[in-house]
């Protein structure tokens, strides 16, 4: 069985570039992360594929954080990373209304009867604030109601 000291080494012995990136930016930026506490310096993720992140040296990790639920279906699937692509080629931020809109808005409003445009004494908790935020807070409203929160 590994000791707490020989799994430290190990990584101190595999991640010397992460290492200099800590020391580098150690005046600039706070690690910030808990996980880093228990470790000697942070591990600086490079790039991700599938279900696994690889650090600056080049060693492989299941990730565990999914991107904080972002990555649920893993990095770069590829039905993802086209969608993205096919996006990017036609600008990605204008400020008003797009073509894409409907698909997404369609797709919300299937999945909760709390995303209609019509605003409902039904769902009090699509009503409480006034623009876009009352949708954002509806639509958590009516999940979380779900999970008892």
């Amino acid at each position: 069985m590994t000791t707490v000291a020989e799994a430290r080494q190990q990584l101190l012995d595999k991640t010397a570039l992460s290492q200099e990136i800590a020391a580098d930016r150690s005046e600039i930026l706070n690690s910030g992360l808990a996980a880093n506490l228990e470790m000697p310096h942070p591990i600086f993720i490079h790039r991700g594929e599938g279900a696994y992140v690889f650090d600056a040296d080049g060693n492989r990790y299941i990730d565990t954080s999914v991107g904080f639920g972002l990555h649920m279906l893993g990095h770069r699937h590829p039905e993802i990373e086209r969608a993205i692509k096919d996006r990017t080629e036609l600008g990605w931020m204008f400020g008003i209304h797009t073509t894409a809109q409907m698909k997404l808005a369609t797709l919300l409003h299937e999945a909760s009867p709390c995303a209609e445009r019509k605003r409902s004494s039904q769902y009090p908790e699509c009503t409480r604030a006034g623009g876009a935020d009352s949708d954002d807070i509806g639509i958590c409203g009516r999940i979380t109601q779900g999970w008892g929160i």
